[in-house]
């Protein structure tokens, strides 16, 4: 599961280098990188989680990805909800950034050297959320199948 976390990032980064390389080599990464964004996605999401009690069981999911790691049924059962909570915090909130990003584009319609540069933060917005879900998705994975495994081991 560790694995398929670092192919996803690592994925992620390969394909940012070979986009931008021949535009300014690692420094097209910058391209790539817009952290009011990041910050309005994870701003929107984290508050909720650890408001409603719930970011214990959304760290234990990562501590779920060592095998040796034991817990209860109901202990699973809550970091799945956690883990189904932030995915749906995640996305819901890169749809707001991304919509006021365009409220914002559409207000600055008559200055088109602006156009460029707000598509591009509407777009990352966008991008932010489909990487966090990529990587949340594996969590999400494991705890599902932890509760299947308990469920049988039950029987």
């Amino acid at each position: 599961m560790i694995i398929e976390i670092l192919v996803i990032i690592v994925g992620v980064l390969l394909m940012n280098l070979s986009l931008f390389s021949g535009v300014k080599g690692i420094a097209g990464l910058s391209y790539c990188l817009d952290f009011p964004t990041m910050i309005c996605i994870l701003g929107m999401s984290l508050p909720i989680l650890i408001r409603r009690g719930a970011w214990r069981d959304f760290l234990r999911a990562f501590r779920m990805l060592k095998k040796t790691y034991v817990c209860s049924l109901a202990d699973l059962k809550r970091t799945k909800e956690a883990v189904e909570l932030m995915q749906k915090q995640i996305r819901y909130a890169g749809w707001i950034t991304a919509v006021l990003g365009m409220i914002y584009l559409l207000s600055q319609l008559t200055d088109l050297s602006q156009l460029g540069p707000c598509m591009a933060v509407i777009i990352l917005s966008i991008l932010y959320v489909v990487v966090l879900e990529l990587l949340l998705l594996p969590l999400q994975h494991e705890v599902r199948s932890r509760i299947i495994d308990y469920m049988e081991a039950e029987d």
